[in-house]
């Protein structure tokens, strides 16, 4: 009887403190409850970026990371080139054929050679180009080429090479005389060579069967070719030369400085002295040095 009694003690015990036990436990759960009810709700965006915030961690463990890029620092004129590339890469990919690279300030021409069947209209004024720009010849069908300001000495005869060329400007560089290759240049209709260093004009000029319009202003010649007179022009300028009157050389029976001096000796060469009484008076004394 001892034995059972001291053994119903102890088992009794122990029921005591798991009761207490489960007690604590309930106290505590009853606690949290109500601490959670009071508590404020969270704002669900600031969860929504916490969220995004853990998954970009977790997708960015698994990244190796470089260096990045390292600034460079460009000189300005390969800024420029870049800017050129540029405006020729978006001329090829979006098929336009014309090509404006005018205040580049650019010292040689870039690559052409993309363009070759593409471009019909190429201005390359207001640069720093010295020589004249071969890159050009490889444009088949170029019918426009813009130049002006720009320190060109020299136009190379190839420019023949341009067969389908109907304008040409060149005003304002420092040409002193027009290359035998651009006379053949069947379809010319504008030339601009006008504030260059020209001192004469070539009588093959009268090559130029399409030219309408010729603009030499602005040089130093003294006379012009009487092949003009062959020519269908319906503009030429020829303001700021020496063919005023007072700066007449000996030379201007040989040279003549006026399209009327040119008429007549075109009547003189030809001997057509014979026809002499048959036109108007007016135009008699017209032909009269």
């Amino acid at each position: 009887m001892c034995f059972a009694k001291k053994h119903n003690n102890k088992g009794l015990k122990k029921i005591q403190a798991n009761n207490a036990k489960a007690m604590d436990e309930c106290a505590e759960a009853v606690k949290a409850l109500v601490k959670h009810k009071d508590a404020k709700p969270k704002n669900p965006r600031r969860v929504t970026r916490l969220i995004k915030t853990k998954r970009k961690k977790e997708l960015e463990g698994d990244v190796i990371h470089g260096e990045g890029f390292n600034t460079v620092l460009a000189t300005e004129y390969e800024t420029i080139m870049a800017m050129t590339n540029l405006a020729i890469l978006h001329c090829q990919l979006h098929g336009r054929n014309a090509l404006n690279l005018k205040g580049f300030f650019i010292l040689n021409c870039p690559d052409l050679s993309a363009l070759a069947y593409q471009l019909i209209y190429l201005n390359l004024s207001f640069n720093d180009i010295h020589k004249f720009p071969t890159e050009v010849f490889c444009l088949k069908n170029l019918q426009v080429l813009i130049l002006r300001n720009n320190p060109i000495r020299e136009i190379p005869s190839e420019i023949q090479k341009l067969k389908h060329l109907r304008v040409f400007n060149m005003a304002f560089n420092l040409i002193t005389f027009l290359p035998p290759g651009l006379f053949s240049l069947s379809y010319l209709e504008e030339l601009d060579v006008s504030y260059n260093d020209i001192t004469y004009i070539q009588n093959e000029i009268q090559k130029l069967r399409s030219l309408e319009k010729l603009n030499v202003d602005g040089n130093e010649l003294t006379s012009f070719p009487s092949g003009l007179l062959k020519l269908n022009l319906r503009k030429i300028h020829f303001e700021n030369n020496y063919t005023h009157p007072c700066l007449w050389r000996e030379s201007t029976w040989n040279n003549a400085q006026r399209l009327t001096h040119m008429a007549a000796l075109v009547f003189v060469k030809n001997n057509l002295f014979k026809y002499y009484e048959m036109i108007p008076e007016k135009i008699q004394k017209s032909l009269k040095w």
